[in-house]
C-alpha cells in the first residue's frame, strides 16, 4: 500500500513536470518568457497549457519592405547625408 503511493506521487509529479516544461516551450514559441509558461503549467496543467496557447504572441511582426524600399547600399550611394544621419556607414 506504502508503495503504491509513492508511486502515485511520482507519477503525479511527472506529470506536472511534463505540463510545466510543454507550457514554457508555448512560451518560447509566442515570444513570452520561459518561467511565464512553466508556472502556468505548472500550477494549473493542461489548462495553464491552454491558456499559454491562447495569449497573444509578444513578437513585433518584421514590417515588409516594398518594392521601392532601398537597401543600405543604396541608401548610402543615393542619400548619404540621410544615410548619415540615420548612422549607416558609407563603403568602399
Amino acid at each position: 500500500m506504502n508503495g503504491l503511493r509513492i508511486l502515485g506521487a511520482i507519477v503525479v509529479v511527472a506529470v506536472v513536470l511534463v505540463y510545466a516544461v510543454l507550457g514554457s516551450w508555448i512560451a518560447v514559441q509566442n515570444g513570452r518568457r520561459k518561467v511565464e509558461g512553466g508556472v502556468l503549467g505548472f500550477l494549473l496543467g493542461p489548462f495553464g497549457v491552454l491558456v499559454e496557447a491562447i495569449l497573444p504572441s509578444r513578437r513585433v511582426p518584421e514590417r515588409p519592405r516594398g518594392p521601392h524600399s532601398l537597401s543600405d547600399a543604396d541608401l548610402v550611394r543615393r542619400f548619404p547625408a540621410i544615410a548619415e544621419r540615420m548612422g549607416r556607414k558609407m563603403r568602399g
